[in-house]
């Protein structure tokens, strides 16, 4: 999986203390989109125009174990009914 530049700045700011909004249950998404356009560092949103969706973490969602992070979104029936071409986690 790649990395956007705008993780790679949030992991550079959280290093050195400076303030970010953190993965956390209150804050986190995974998103779900079926565009087949490339991956770039520079994206900041999912690239599908109609058929993307960002869904808010289950409870006691973000999870880290070791060092394994662990988010879930439930999804019902009738949502994100297409191919995921692409799928990113937010916050």
């Amino acid at each position: 999986m790649g990395m956007t530049n705008a993780y790679r700045d949030f992991i550079a700011q959280q290093s050195i203390g400076e303030a970010v909004t953190a993965f956390s249950n209150a804050n986190a998404y995974i998103g779900s989109g079926d565009s087949t356009t490339a991956f770039a560092a520079t994206q900041t949103d999912l690239q599908a125009a109609t058929n993307k969706l960002r869904k808010a973490q289950d409870a006691t969602y973000p999870q880290r174990s070791a060092n394994v992070l662990t988010f879930r979104s439930t999804f019902a029936t009738g949502e994100a009914n297409w191919a995921w071409q692409e799928w990113a986690i937010f916050n």
